[in-house]
Order: C-alpha cells, then structure tokens, then sequence
C-alpha cells in the first residue's frame, strides 16, 4: 500500500526539515515589494556594486557531525550511527558572502563559555587563517559577539574591497540580515551606521526564500564539515591499520570526547568553508543573490521610481521590523534561558563513543540544490516489510547509561580511548 501511494500520488520519502515552519505569511507579496523597495533604493542612491552587498547568517556545527543513513544488514533491528546522541557540543558559525560570490572573511567560531579557556587548547592555540574565536555563555551568537564580529570582519572586509575597487572611502555598504535579536540591538545599529554599512533586514518568515545563507549557502557549508569529519576518522582508521600489521591484537576505537574533537572543530570549519571557495560555488551564490536575492528585480530603473515614491524617508535612517524571526534550533536551549538558567550547551571532557559506520558519499555530495528527496527503501519497493527470521539471534538491547554498549553489537568494539 505504502509504495502504491508513493508511486500513484508522488509521496516520496523525505528528511524531516530543520525548520518546522508554516506556510508563507499571508502579507508575503506586502513584504516581499518592501524589502525589494529598500534594497533597490539604498543600490542606486549609493551606487553600491555587488562586492559590497552582504549577507550573513549563524549556523550551528557540531563537534560530531552525523548523517541521517547508513548501511546495515538487512532485518537488522536497531541501527546505531555515530554522532546521533551527540548533538549538543556545537558552536555557532557566522558565514557571510558577498553578492559577486565571494566569502566575506575571517570567519569566526563562536565556543560555549565565559572565558578564552573555552576555546581550542584551553586558548593557547592560534586559530588557523581566515578564522577567528570567540565565546559567550551559551555559544549562541549575541551583541557583543556580533559587535566584534562587525569590527574583525564586515569592516575590514568593507575597507579591504573599497581598495581593491579604487572607491571612495565614504562608499556605502548594504548589509542584508535576519530579525535575530544580536542584530537589532542599539550598540550594533550605532556602529553599522558610523562604518557606513546600510542594515536591510528580510521580514519575518521569508528567510528561507530570500536569505541566501539559508537558500544556499548552510548546506553546501555543512556538507563540507562533514567530509572533513570522515577525513579526519578515515585518517584514524589508516594509523590503526599501520599499528594493526605489528599487533593484530588491537581493536579500532574512537574517542569523541570535547577534549579531543575541539581542536578538530577548526579544520572541520575550514572545510565547509573551502567548499564555499569553489568556482561553481560562486557563481552559484552570485546566481542565487540576483534571483532569490531579487537583486535582479532591485537593480531596474522601475523599481527603483517605485520605491522613490513608497519610501518618504531616508534610506540610511534604519528602520527596524517590530516582528522576531523565528530561532533555528542551534542547542535546543534560547540565549535567554541559557542567560538565565546558566544552562552552558558544552561537552563533557570526557565523552567517547564508538560506533564505528560508513557513510554514503550520496548523502555528502556538495549539490547546491535544496532538494532532499530521497529514494524508496528496500522494504517500499519490494512491497513488503522485512521480517526477522525466528532462528536468527536476536540482538541484545542496548543498555542504559554511558559508555554501555554490548560487544555483540553490529559496528561496536570493545570500550577504551584511541591514544595516538
């Protein structure tokens, strides 16, 4: 019945969305011709060329990336994948490009903590080129952390381009944002003003079809963290081998405690943002920008008559949007609560696991499409569920607490720390 309606009705199988969010405002189209109103308004009056109009958004990266599949034996009843029970030892990302395609760097990682004792190396390490870290109590980006993140980054970049383009050091820069709270704070509006960067913010439920970051840019991002995840165990798995040929007793095991995967956290980043740098890459970004980004319909002389007619105020006097972007779920904890609570969303220093899986490399490509259909699986298409054979032996369950998982498990080795 099920591959019946999958195939009659085109029902496919599908990846539950990050984002449980309704349908399109009712007021779309109102919003829409608003937003498209400032941003044709604040090019033209400026003359703003595309390297210098900006958009940024905070992604989560967990310090154990995971995929949703694996492979496995067919009947097999439970299905272990490494990373899933370990999504809360993340930090925030801010990834910013530029309309020309370009990414707009230093990028910064944004670790869960009070002091530079949270960062990599307890703060003795140098972060790697085009990064830079910082903290706050819950790793969430807030004003102060988007504060220095305008001065280490929009601003250097600003000054870096109008360089590069032979500007006027007065040139404008557009800056196109989400309603999240650190970005409409008093203190961060000031300083966007006195650098001569224009705040455009998309209204509230339409990010997802008009902020490039989260059209294009977040998933190819993620996509290259994870390859550097798998590089990083596949790596592991070679030195076990070498070690292995000497002393066949060895077993493979992985520790993914925060004291071991922090340090990785950086080239993990490094990764997805690289994935960003290729030239398909841009001229996607710069595709999305002109179309999804609607600079396209911004940059025509009629629309730019409209808006001198709709707008009677200053395009430089900011105005910002009473409604609040609904949170994508970073931590499963709000700055406030984390604030309030002193709930800090940071790992045990001593937290391994030791699932050991493969990962289906068509579930890693780097595609900037969005769509996330997935194929049927053996059970649809075959039309009946799988059935466990009563002589088969049964795998044993998993038992409660840390660090417990039965030896006779499918992809499990025996407990212990990989040392190298």
């Amino acid at each position: 019945m099920a591959t019946f309606i999958n195939r009659r009705h085109k029902f496919p199988s599908r990846r539950a969305t990050t984002k449980m969010r309704n349908e399109i405002p009712a007021d779309y189209e109102a919003k829409k011709e608003q937003f498209i109103l400032h941003v044709a308004k604040a090019i033209k009056d400026h003359n703003v060329p595309d390297p210098l109009i900006v958009n940024i958004d905070e992604t989560n990266t967990q310090f154990v990336p995971s995929v949703k599949r694996t492979r496995c034996k067919k009947g097999t009843r439970r299905v272990r994948i490494i990373g899933v029970g370990h999504e809360k030892p993340q930090i925030t990302v801010t990834i910013g490009a530029a309309a020309n395609g370009e990414v707009v760097e230093p990028t910064p990682l944004i670790f869960g903590g009070v002091t530079n004792r949270c960062h990599p190396n307890k703060g003795k390490s140098v972060p790697p080129a085009g990064q830079y870290y910082d903290h706050s109590k819950s790793h969430w980006q807030t004003p102060a952390s988007f504060v220095t993140y305008i001065t280490k980054t929009l601003i250097s970049y600003r000054q870096r381009t109008i360089a590069q383009l032979g500007l006027n050091p007065d040139q404008k820069m557009i800056l196109i944002l989400d309603l999240h709270y650190s970005h409409k704070d008093a203190a961060v509006l000031a300083l966007l003003k006195s650098n001569n960067i224009i705040p455009i913010f998309i209204p509230a439920g339409c990010t997802d079809l008009h902020q490039i970051c989260d059209v294009i840019i977040n998933k190819s991002y993620k996509n290259g963290v994870t390859l550097g995840f798998v590089d990083y165990v596949s790596n592991l798995f070679i030195v076990w081998i070498n070690q292995a040929n000497n002393n066949p007793d060895t077993i493979f095991m992985l520790n993914f405690a925060g004291s071991v995967m922090k340090p990785e956290i950086p080239n993990f980043v490094a990764r997805g943002i690289n994935a960003l740098k290729t030239d398909v890459m841009k001229s996607a970004i710069a595709k999305c920008f002109r179309e999804e980004g609607l600079l396209n319909i911004a940059r025509k002389e009629e629309t730019y008559q409209r808006a001198v007619t709709a707008l009677a105020r200053n395009v430089d006097e900011v105005v910002v949007p009473d409604e609040v972007e609904a949170e994508e779920d970073l931590g499963g904890v709000e700055p406030e609560e984390a604030e309030e609570e002193g709930n800090v969303i940071s790992p045990t220093e001593d937290e391994p696991i030791f699932e050991i899986e493969i990962f289906d490399e068509d579930d890693l490509s780097s595609d900037v499409s969005d769509d996330d259909d997935e194929e049927e699986g053996e059970n649809e298409q075959g039309g009946e569920e799988d059935k466990v054979d009563e002589d088969e032996e049964e795998v044993p369950p998993v038992p409660k607490g840390r660090n417990k998982m039965p030896n006779t498990m499918v992809g499990s080795v025996k407990k212990g720390k990989y040392s190298r």
